[in-house]
């Protein structure tokens, strides 16, 4: 009879992890409104990492609680919250040299295809780096391989970060109204 590790050490500390920050917050409840863009993230996952992540991510906007905003007292996670447990989980390792190529290649590129050659060139590093790089960018729906080819070359682009499909109500929750707080002109018209 085999006996298959299921919990690596690893594992063990972020299920510490999560109890303890539970421990803290027992009562708080908190909402993901990017679950619909993490669909192919969570295809790669078996069903238990799976539940570990959404624990995690959990744990790490209650521990952000102050500065999350909430939606009938649940507080949203954030963009952050989610970029550090992908980074926490393991399988991707987010930090601010990645973060820093995504925007440099933005300022370059925009919206127009590149190849990985070129993407390489502008920020200095080897095709190796960018082989990296895009990966985790398909995944957080930033990058997506286009069907142009230049020769026998693919080509990438970047896409526009994208708020979730939230509406301003939801998140203004107030007696005033959400228009003059966003729109300056509206503010200063008579």
């Amino acid at each position: 009879m085999k006996f298959e590790k299921t919990h690596t050490d690893h594992k063990n500390l972020l299920y510490q992890l999560e109890s303890l920050i539970k421990t803290l917050y027992p009562k708080y409840r908190t909402v993901n409104p990017y679950d619909q863009y993490l669909q192919e993230y969570y295809n790669d996952l078996n069903i238990e990492d799976l539940l570990l992540f959404k624990r995690l991510l959990k744990s790490i906007t209650l521990l952000n609680h102050k500065e999350r905003t909430q939606d009938h007292g649940r507080y949203i996670s954030s963009y952050g919250d989610v970029l550090t447990a992908i980074e926490l989980m393991g399988k991707y390792t987010i930090n601010d040299k990645l973060l820093k190529s995504y925007t440099d290649l933005k300022y370059i590129f925009a919206d127009r295809p590149f190849t990985k050659l070129q993407a390489a060139r502008v920020l200095r590093k080897s095709i190796r780096y960018i082989e990296r790089l895009l990966p985790l960018l398909y995944h957080l729906k930033l990058a997506e391989k286009t069907n142009i080819k230049q020769g026998q070359k693919h080509t990438y682009r970047l896409l526009r970060y994208r708020l979730p499909n939230m509406e301003q109500e939801e998140i203004f929750q107030s007696d005033h109204n959400p228009k003059e707080h966003v729109d300056l002109e509206y503010r200063t018209r008579t």
